[in-house]
């Protein structure tokens, strides 16, 4: 399960650079493949999530989805599985 969410953020960091490329967010967030991973860890986190999400929906409220479908499926189904797996094992 956790290798699965590890793919699960590579693939939507692989997103985030191609959907803010050639802009602010994209230099700044999602720049190379491991800041936009360690972004994507943030988020996955929610430990600063709003400094990760606030500059791209400042440019456009439809970069929101991006965000809240990451974080719906990655936090709150894909997390509470993992944590669903370590409490059943021990």
């Amino acid at each position: 399960m956790v290798i699965f969410i590890l793919v699960y953020m590579l693939y939507f960091s692989w997103i985030g650079q191609c959907l803010f490329a050639g802009s602010i967010e994209g230099t700044s967030n999602f720049g190379t493949f491991g800041n936009s991973f360690f972004n994507m860890l943030v988020c996955m986190t929610t430990s600063n999530f709003p400094d990760v999400m606030l500059p791209a929906y400042a440019m456009s409220r439809w970069y929101a989805i991006y965000f809240i479908t990451y974080l719906v499926v990655g936090l709150f189904l894909m997390m509470n599985l993992l944590l669903a797996i370590f409490y059943s094992n021990f």
